[in-house]
């Protein structure tokens, strides 16, 4: 199986305020490599940032933690081409564009 890197960026935005001093912002920026098996097509994200959902090429979705490291990979069965996670934070979407199909999870 073909392995794929994808890199993992977090970004933390913060203002610092003293007293008498004016505002002051910063950005710190993160970043992971995260290799992926077979090729990512589509990628979402959960709302806390908690986990990142990567639908592959070969129909499965790899399921990683806030760091980058693969908890779990799914199979949902079919060949999907979008992947969405719900506001509510509790449905995975998976939708085929040539199939018209979209798969809940």
């Amino acid at each position: 199986m073909r392995k794929t890197t994808i890199v993992l960026l977090s970004v933390i935005l913060a203002a610092h305020l003293t007293a008498g001093a004016p505002q002051a912002g910063f950005v710190s920026v993160g970043q992971r490599t995260v290799d992926i098996d077979g090729n990512p097509l589509d990628i979402a994200v959960s709302q806390d940032g908690q986990w990142t959902f990567v639908l592959t090429s070969a129909g499965r979705v790899q399921v990683l933690d806030r760091n980058g490291n693969r908890l779990q990979t799914l199979d949902p069965g079919g060949k999907f081409d979008t992947i969405e996670f719900s506001p509510l934070g509790n449905r995975l979407l998976l939708a085929s564009g040539d199939a018209g199909q979209v798969k809940i999870i």
